[in-house]
């Protein structure tokens, strides 16, 4: 059960002009132009549609299957090469958005 007011209007109030993206308190890690980074797949877990990218930036975002854009989650495989927009999530996790297979 919720708790409090979940209005667009508070939302608007409370975060317009923060770096939050998102009512889930998402904020882009990089604000550059050209944000998205490279990566390979470590982990996936089919049942729950869930994997992680070991990035080049040596940290691993985890991502789920509605973070994908123009892939599939069944056309990922361990070490396949990625695309993706990095965000920090609640409580300082890594994310992936806007995950791309990137052509073989």
């Amino acid at each position: 059960m919720m708790t409090g007011d979940c209005s667009p209007e508070r939302w608007r109030r409370e975060y317009a002009g923060s770096p939050v993206t998102s009512r889930a308190n998402v904020r882009v890690v990089e604000q550059q132009e050209n944000a998205s980074m490279t990566g390979r797949i470590t982990r996936l877990i089919d049942d729950q549609q869930f994997g992680a990218i070991a990035a080049e930036d040596g940290q691993e975002y985890v991502f789920q299957s509605m973070a994908l854009s123009q892939t599939k989650f069944s056309d990922l495989s361990l070490g396949a090469a990625v695309t993706f927009e990095p965000i920090i999530g609640l409580k300082g996790i890594l994310r992936a958005s806007t995950v791309r297979r990137l052509t073989k």
